[in-house]
């Protein structure tokens, strides 16, 4: 993201990398109820610089686009005032963000030094260094879920909001049916939009059915007892009114 970030974008930046109120207040050193109610972005320049690069971290910024006025600072650096890491920190950082990618879930970090059977001490190095280097991870990005847990998941920054919202939306689409919404899916084609007098609360719909409907694999025409299969899943499924001959 380039130039200072709208409150929106805020917002939208909080709710993707999972940050709650709480954590905000936490992070930000006051309690949740201190921020203002519908707050979209609060009031970072009077915050001490560490504050606003943490938060930055956090949302994949830039600290510039939090606060402007960050930009000449953190521009004015010093040749030499940051030690060039280790090449062993830095194959550590690496392993830690890949072990973190292959488990199924965010880990314990005595979990993750047990797996990886290295000291705690070597494992917290490899963590920080992945958390100061975010280019490590490539498009991935170290997250604490919770004290002492990790794990990693896509950056903010690569995609635009738009393009993010309309992979999370195609996501959505393609993910498979339950049980229920399979029978359901199957009853919609069996029965060809005939009401189903056999249903204990006529006229309203059933959970399964309303998910296949806000999927766009079923539409009722606003009776939701007469239920009929989009026809463009009827066709993926080869589906055909009347038998054909050989």
């Amino acid at each position: 993201m380039t130039g200072p970030a709208e409150p929106s974008a805020f917002r939208q930046r909080q709710r993707a990398a999972g940050l709650s109120r709480w954590e905000l207040g936490d992070l930000l050193g006051v309690h949740p109820h201190q921020l203002p109610d519908g707050v979209v972005r609060p009031n970072l320049a009077s915050l001490p610089v560490s504050v606003v690069i943490d938060l930055a971290r956090q949302l994949d910024l830039h600290p510039a686009d939090l606060v402007p006025g960050l930009e000449a600072v953190l521009g004015n650096r010093r040749t030499g005032a940051e030690p060039i890491p280790a090449p062993d920190v830095t194959v550590d950082a690496i392993a830690a963000l890949t072990a973190l990618a292959t488990a199924t879930g965010p880990m314990l970090v005595d979990e993750l030094a047990t797996a990886l059977a290295w000291p705690l001490g070597r494992l917290q190095a490899a963590l920080e260094h992945a958390d100061t280097h975010p280019g490590l991870g490539g498009p991935l990005a170290l997250r604490r879920t919770a004290p002492h847990t990790y794990t990693v998941s896509p950056r903010l920054d690569v995609l635009t909001d738009d393009q993010r919202t309309a992979v999370l939306n195609t996501a959505d689409q393609s993910q498979p049916l339950t049980v229920g919404q399979a029978n359901a899916l199957l009853t919609a084609i069996a029965n060809h939009g005939t009401p189903r007098p056999d249903r204990p609360t006529a006229g309203q719909p059933d959970p399964a059915s309303s998910e296949l409907r806000l999927r766009g694999l079923l539409h009722a025409d606003h009776r939701p007892d007469n239920v009929t299969a989009n026809p463009e899943v009827l066709y993926s499924l080869r589906y055909r009114d009347q038998p054909t001959g050989f």
